[in-house]
C-alpha cells in the first residue's frame, strides 16, 4: 500500500511519504546493521564538553520543559485550545475529552514505563498497559502526539485505551499514521454524508468513534482487502476513486499527501510549512537560533500573535527548514536538537576534527533545501505543487479561527518565501543561489 512505513524499534518507525512501499516495490524486505567496533571521535575531551553543554541547554527548552516528563502528548490540550487539534476531519475544532489525552493524564493514568530511543536522556517513550476494553492487558508503547490524535479526536474516539490500541496496531501493520489519519477522516466522513454505504465498506459502520470498524479497517487496508484497497492508495486518491464531494473533503497537500495530524487552519504556519515543502509530510522543521542570522525561534511556533500572520508565516518555515534540514543530516532527533547552533556546530568539530561553524551548518540547511526543490522540478514540480486542499483552504467554523482562511493570503507568502530562499517566482532556485552554495552542477542541470 502506498504509505507503508520502514519499521524498526516497535513504534519508532520512519513511515513518511510511503519509504516502505520504495522498499517494498524493490523486493527489499530488510536492512540490518551489526558490529562491535567503537565510534571514532577525533577530540573525545571536547565532545563530552559541547554534549554536557548541550544537555544543560535542553533543559531549557520548549521540548526540554515539557517532554521528558509528560511525553508528546503534553501539547495535546494546549493544541486544542490554540485551535488545531484535528478533530472529526477538520469538521469540527471542539473536542470536550481532550483533558483525557492530555500527557500529563496519560502519564497517571498508565503509569507506565520508560522506553527510551538508545542512549538519550528524554526518556520520553513510555511502555503501558491497556487498561480496559477487548485489549486490557496488552502491552503498547505510548502514542505520540500525533499516533494519539490520529485515533482520538480525528476519527471521534473518547476512549484513551481504544485509542492507544489502535496506534499500536497501525504501528504494527507498518503503516504511516499521518496518512492513515486523514484517510481514516475523509471515510468516516464521506460515510457520515451518505457518499458511501455499508454496501461500499463490505458491511462495516464507518461512524465516528466506531473503534471496531476502524480497527478492520485498518487490517483491510494494510492487505488491500475490499475497500480497504481504496484507501491503501492514501487520502488524495482514495477521495479520486470515491468520486463525488469528496476531493472537497479529502485533507492532503497538492504534493499528493496528508499533512502532519494536526488543523493547520489554525496555526498557519503548519499548513504553510507542509505545502511548501518538498519532502511530502515531512517538513524538516526545528526550534532554535541560527547563529546571528535569525533569534531563536523556541515557543514562537506556537504565538498566537503569530498564528495567522502572512509576513511571519513564510519566515518561520524559511528559518526552521534551513536549520531543520542541518539537523537532519546528523541522524539526530528534532526534540533533543533546539540548542544554540553552535553547540551543534562544535560537537560535530569535536567528532570529526573539522574547523565545523554555524554559519556552514546554515549552508548545509540551504543546499539539502535547494537540491531537494532542483529534484522535484526535475520531476515536474511546479508553483501549484505548493498549495493545499480545498478543505485546508476553507475557514474553520468554530473554535480559536472561527472564520480565518488562509487562501487569501496564500500567493502572498509563497512569493515572500521564494525571495527569501534565492527563488524565482515560479520556485525555481536563481542560478545565483545555488552557485553561492557550491551548486554550479546542479544550475547547469536545471538550465537544460
Amino acid at each position: 500500500m502506498k504509505y507503508a512505513g520502514i519499521c524498526s524499534d516497535r513504534g519508532h518507525i520512519a513511515s513518511t511519504n510511503g519509504c516502505g512501499a520504495v522498499m517494498g516495490s524493490k523486493k527489499l524486505k530488510a536492512i540490518a546493521a551489526h558490529g562491535k567496533a567503537a565510534v571514532p571521535i577525533h577530540d573525545k575531551s571536547r565532545f563530552t564538553a559541547a554534549v554536557k553543554d548541550w544537555w544543560e541547554q535542553n533543559n531549557t527548552t520548549l521540548w526540554g520543559m515539557t517532554i521528558p516528563a509528560l511525553g508528546t502528548n503534553a501539547q495535546y490540550s494546549a493544541t486544542h485550545d490554540l485551535g488545531f487539534l484535528a478533530i472529526k476531519n477538520l469538521t469540527a475544532n471542539i473536542f470536550p475529552d481532550h483533558p483525557k489525552f492530555n500527557g500529563d493524564n496519560v502519564r497517571a493514568y498508565y503509569n507506565g514505563k520508560p522506553h527510551p530511543c538508545y542512549a538519550c536522556r528524554f526518556t520520553h517513550c513510555h511502555e503501558i498497559e491497556l487498561k480496559s476494553g477487548p485489549h486490557k492487558g496488552a502491552i503498547v508503547e505510548e502514542a505520540e502526539y500525533e499516533g494519539a490524535e490520529a485515533f482520538s479526536s480525528m476519527i471521534g474516539n473518547t476512549d484513551v485505551d481504544a485509542a492507544e490500541w489502535l496506534n499500536n496496531l497501525n504501528d504494527r501493520l507498518g503503516m504511516d499514521a499521518k496518512e492513515q489519519a486523514f484517510t481514516l477522516g475523509l471515510a468516516l466522513e464521506c460515510y457520515e454524508k451518505g457518499l458511501i454505504t455499508k454496501k461500499d465498506t463490505d458491511g462495516l459502520e464507518l461512524n465516528w468513534g466506531n473503534t471496531q470498524a476502524v480497527e478492520t479497517l485498518l487490517h483491510k487496508i494494510a492487505r488491500r482487502n475490499g475497500f480497504g484497497d481504496v484507501l491503501a492508495e492514501g487520502v488524495m486518491r482514495a477521495a479520486q476513486k470515491i468520486g463525488g464531494d469528496a476531493p472537497k473533503f479529502a485533507v492532503y497537500t497538492h504534493k499528493g499527501n496528508a499533512p502532519h495530524v494536526q488543523d493547520g487552519r489554525g496555526m498557519w504556519s503548519i499548513v504553510f510549512g507542509m505545502a511548501i515543502s518538498d519532502m511530502g509530510a515531512g517538513a524538516a522543521g526545528d526550534m532554535g537560533d541560527l547563529g546571528d542570522l535569525a533569534p531563536p525561534l523556541g515557543a514562537a511556533f506556537m504565538d498566537p500573535a503569530t498564528a495567522f500572520s502572512a509576513e511571519a508565516t513564510p519566515k518561520l518555515s524559511f528559518q526552521m527548514n534551513r536549520r531543520g534540514n542541518f539537523i537532519d543530516c546528523l541522524g539526530i532527533c528534532m526534540f533533543v536538537s533546539g540548542v544554540q547552533l553552535k553547540t551543534v556546530a562544535d560537537a560535530v568539530s569535536a567528532v570529526t576534527g573539522w574547523d565545523f561553524t554555524w554559519r556552514e551548518a546554515v549552508d548545509v540547511g540551504d543546499r539539502v533545501l535547494n537540491m531537494m526543490r532542483a529534484f522535484n522540478i526535475r520531476h515536474g514540480h511546479t508553483r501549484e505543487h505548493n498549495s493545499a486542499s480545498p478543505r485546508l483552504l476553507e475557514p474553520p467554523s468554530e473554535g480559536p479561527a472561527k472564520g480565518v482562511s488562509v487562501a487569501p493570503e496564500w500567493d502572498k507568502m509563497v512569493d515572500i518565501y521564494y525571495e527569501l530562499m534565492g527563488w524565482d517566482k515560479a520556485g525555481r532556485p536563481l542560478p545565483e543561489t545555488l552557485k553561492r552554495l557550491g551548486l554550479d552542477s546542479v544550475a547547469r542541470d536545471l538550465a537544460r
